[in-house]
Formats: C-alpha cells, sequence, structure tokens
C-alpha cells in the first residue's frame, strides 16, 4: 500500500490532521483530547481495513485476468 502515492498522501494528510485535532483536544480539555485519539485510532484502522479488503480484491481479480491472458482459465465475474 506504501508503494501507492495517493495513499501515502493521504497518510501523511490524515496523520498531520489528527495530530493538530489531538493536541486542540487536550488544549480544550483533557477528555476531548483522549476522545481525539480514540477517534483518529479508529478512523485510521477502519481505513486501513477497507484498504487493505481492497488491495487484495484487486490482487486476486488481477491474479485471474493473468491467468484469462494467459489462456489458463477463465474470469469468473460473479466471484468478485
Amino acid at each position: 500500500m506504501l508503494r501507492n502515492r495517493e495513499f501515502r498522501q493521504f497518510a501523511v494528510v490524515y496523520a498531520f490532521t489528527a495530530a493538530v485535532t489531538v493536541i486542540l483536544g487536550f488544549i480544550i480539555h483533557w477528555a476531548a483530547g483522549i476522545l481525539a485519539v480514540f477517534s483518529a485510532a479508529a478512523f485510521g484502522t477502519a481505513f486501513l481495513l477497507f484498504t487493505r479488503a481492497r488491495y487484495r480484491s484487486i490482487a486476486r481479480l488481477s491474479g485471474q485476468i493473468d491467468l484469462v491472458l494467459h489462456h489458463a482459465d477463465r474470469l469468473d465475474l460473479g466471484e468478485l
């Protein structure tokens, strides 16, 4: 995933935004800072899980296309 330039850019922007939000949260109140930490961690984890699933799906499709191009198998789009 880190080879993808757009993913790296998003990760940097997300980390910066999360850090600023956490700092501002702690400036406002310690409970707001803790909430910001947990929110940033939850959203970051959800994004990573969905992105990893998308990359696995793309890899699976790429493998099937490779088999079709080399006349080794057929492409079953119903499984995607």
